[in-house]
């Protein structure tokens, strides 16, 4: 079903984007450190076409923005928790996004959701819906909900499942990935928030990572990918819930249940490998990609 499997697929591609983009910016972390020897050897060649009368290159200015590219690249190294601090947040974005549009495009393709208890018993202006189009009055009711129901003060995936159960989309959730879900939660409030610290709550919250209250959280290669896999595991679950209410509406080039099972199993596993090397190695040194689609 094509309205149906944007919203999530969007997600996943959005989740694929954002870690191309956190390799190229590591990359770019890399380069940063070594940005005198760089303007030094670009100094050449500009040196050879200055006209007479300019001052050579690098000149003092080009020197000292080096010097200071060098030293935040140097704060950086190695394990880049400015970096991965940010893409966690813009990962939570896209998590929050997805599941929002989808169920907003599932309230205009079945209406009959609307008709469950939580919907029933909104109360509004009539007009301003009445005139409004399919998407927008589905937009209207689920922002209704989430305000009934207080979703945003949910903790960790609650904040989701509380919408979901809702619209009849409820159901189980492993305990890792319920768990490295909540962790993201977290770790996006602390940057948003407390410019990347932990504060009492995150450490109540999460008392499993190595934090000081007061200090940077070092979100590391590994603690990201852990929330990518993560966030890939739930859109893939919530696509399988609803198949299993709605089989007729999967499409011709859908997987099989069994198919989607085995891909959530095989995350799960992948999640369960990182939470061992997290917790049993030096997680600086493990740098796991996100499953391949």
């Amino acid at each position: 079903m094509a309205e149906r499997d944007t919203a999530i697929d969007l997600a996943v591609d959005a989740t694929f984007d954002l870690s191309r983009f956190v390799h190229v910016a590591r990359e770019g972390l890399g380069a940063a450190a070594q940005a005198t020897r760089v303007a030094k050897v670009l100094a050449g060649s500009r040196n050879r076409t200055r006209k007479a009368g300019t001052p050579p290159h690098p000149t003092a200015e080009e020197l000292e923005s080096a010097s200071k590219l060098e030293a935040f690249a140097a704060k950086q190294f190695p394990h880049f928790p400015f970096l991965y601090g940010l893409a966690a947040f813009r990962l939570y974005a896209i998590l929050e996004a997805g599941v929002e549009d989808w169920l907003r495009d599932l309230l205009v393709i079945h209406p009959e959701i609307r008709e469950r208890p939580a919907f029933a018993q909104l109360e509004g202006a009539l007009v301003p819906f009445a005139r409004a189009t399919p998407l927008q009055q589905a937009q209207m009711l689920l922002d209704g909900v989430k305000g009934r129901l207080a979703t945003p003060l949910k903790k960790g995936v609650g904040r989701f499942e509380t919408l979901l159960d809702a619209c009849g989309l409820g159901g189980a959730i492993c305990d890792v990935v319920r768990r490295l879900i909540l962790e993201l939660i977290e770790v996006r409030n602390a940057v948003a928030h407390r410019n990347g610290k932990a504060d009492e709550r995150f450490l109540q919250q999460c008392p499993w990572f190595l934090a000081a209250r007061g200090q940077p959280l070092l979100v590391t290669p590994l603690h990201f990918d852990r929330y990518v896999v993560a966030v890939h595991w739930y859109l893939v679950e919530l696509s399988r819930r609803y198949d299993a209410i709605h089989p007729s509406s999967a499409g011709a080039a859908s997987k099989k249940p069994a198919e989607i099972q085995e891909l959530l199993d095989e995350l799960k596993a992948r999640l369960q490998q990182m939470e061992l090397s997290l917790k049993g190695k030096d997680p600086h040194n493990q740098h796991l990609q996100p499953t391949p689609r």
